[in-house]
């Protein structure tokens, strides 16, 4: 007899992303959003362990939510206009880090920022991590990494991926890569407080977009690790595929299954 396991359920399947080594933050627009008396976001509650939870305590400042963003799903919608919402502690504590935000990009052209810990009153004006945009369609993966790369449809969901390593840095859209170059990041100020919405304590620099995802993981991630995240959340979102799909090895089946398949082991099918 062969034995199937079962398909995991939606809520497995995101917990599965969440218990992947090294994630410090995953926010996820359909779990865990606390909305206030005129359906704004309050607060986004973080679903790995290292609970950064983020909050908005000003009204005025909350992003919207909505319930169907696209194709049913739900995500936080900033309007370019001061919404932007603080995360509890250090998120990063490692120059290596990988960082996936499934969004949309509504800006007009500049600065832009997702994820951002700029404070230059503490000394990082030149030294902050963040990943946002920056002229029409331009990504930046903090201001040593500026200015790269084309994103296509930008006001169409897609997925913005950002990786930082020993041997270099790139960054992806939907898989793909935009920009990529052999030498990483210089040494980037972690310890300063961070934002989702806004290039840090700056006052401006404010997205306009939805944001539906947001993972964060304290490494680099193994290639085979990257598309495997990569694949949950264009599958997720229904998002397009422009990559190659990885070769079909046991081993890359195996990591893949991390987002797509929990083993319970008092839970089979069988098929005579």
């Amino acid at each position: 007899n062969r034995k199937l396991p079962v398909p995991a359920s939606r809520e497995e399947l995101d917990k599965s992303l969440s218990q992947l080594p090294g994630v410090v933050l995953h926010l996820t627009a359909d779990r865990g959003v606390k909305l206030d008396a005129e359906r704004r976001v309050e607060g986004w509650e973080d679903r790995s362990s290292g609970r950064h939870h983020a909050s908005q305590s000003l009204s005025s400042c909350r992003p919207d939510f909505v319930a169907d963003a696209g194709d049913g799903r739900p995500a936080l919608r900033f309007d370019g206009q001061r919404q932007f919402l603080h995360l509890e502690g250090q998120v990063l504590t490692s120059q290596q880090f990988s960082l996936f935000a499934v969004v949309t990009d509504r800006g007009p052209p500049g600065h832009r920022e997702l994820f951002s810990n700029w404070n230059g009153a503490a000394g990082n004006s030149g030294t902050s991590l963040f990943l946002g945009m920056t002229g029409a369609d331009s990504v930046r993966l903090s201001d040593d990494f500026s200015g790269v790369g084309k994103v296509m449809r930008r006001s169409e969901p897609f997925l913005l991926a950002g990786f930082n390593g020993s041997t270099g840095l790139s960054i992806q859209q939907n898989g793909t890569d935009l920009a990529a170059r052999s030498q990483a990041l210089s040494p980037r100020n972690l310890k300063t407080d961070y934002v989702i919405g806004q290039q840090g304590n700056i006052d401006g620099e404010y997205w306009h977009g939805d944001i539906a995802e947001l993972v964060v993981y304290d490494r680099e991630l193994k290639e085979t690790e990257r598309q495997a995240v990569t694949q949950y959340l264009a599958e997720k979102y229904r998002l397009p595929r422009q990559v190659q799909q990885p070769p079909r090895t046991a081993h890359q089946l195996a990591l893949t299954s991390l987002c797509h398949v929990l083993m319970n082991t008092n839970e089979f099918v069988y098929l005579d």
